[in-house]
């Protein structure tokens, strides 16, 4: 009789050792790059229609000054190079996952939070200094016929503003963003980690 084998057979089917839900945790993961997904498209529209509106305030006005100019060409190259970089996250965002392995889809994630790395590090802040300028630029002309008062609160509204989102809104916005990135390869991982587990057990 085969009674050793039975006995593991038996033991590898116990009640208490359930396999993993994986289903419950791709529907975690395809919520989640939904939500990425969608960010994405909203910040192309309006960025695209921020810069759609920039370039046809320099058309309309015709602005006197080169550093109008340059200061509005800064605001577009800021934001076409954002989008750029930002839009090469929808390929990965964008995959069928209904036949991707647990292992495959934790490496789909830790390239996603590579790049998203990339992009609030080095791009967003390529992205805050183009814009700064091209807006400091961009107001010597308007504000020029300006007093001094006036100069005073145009700069200092606009120094206020980007100081605003640079020290508050984007640490806030890039934690949660790494934090739910983080939640998902944590557990994605912590799954792995189980079937590898039991396909050893079952090896055995």
């Amino acid at each position: 009789m085969n009674s050793d084998i039975d006995l593991k057979a038996l033991w590898q089917q116990q009640p208490d050792m359930p396999a993993p839900d994986t289903k419950e945790l791709f529907a975690k993961a395809a919520k989640l790059k939904m939500k990425t997904r969608n960010k994405i498209i909203i910040t192309n529209i309006l960025l695209a229609a921020t810069c759609a509106f920039i370039v046809f305030i320099g058309e309309a006005y015709h602005p006197k000054m080169i550093t109008t100019k340059l200061g509005i060409l800064l605001m577009v190259i800021a934001m076409i190079m954002y989008l750029i970089v930002y839009n090469r996250l929808l390929p990965l965002l964008l995959k069928n996952n209904s036949e991707t392995s647990i292992s495959q889809y934790l490496q789909q994630f830790i390239r996603i939070k590579q790049k998203q790395e990339f992009l609030q590090k080095t791009i967003l802040s390529i992205y805050f200094v183009l814009l700064s300028v091209g807006l400091f630029l961009y107001f010597i002309e308007v504000a020029g016929p300006m007093g001094t008062i006036g100069k005073a609160m145009v700069y200092g509204i606009t120094a206020l503003w980007i100081l605003f989102n640079w020290f508050y809104i984007r640490p806030r916005t890039i934690k949660k963003q790494q934090a739910a990135l983080d939640a998902m390869i944590d557990r994605l991982q912590s799954m792995n980690d189980q079937l590898n587990a039991s396909s050893n057990d079952t090896i055995i």
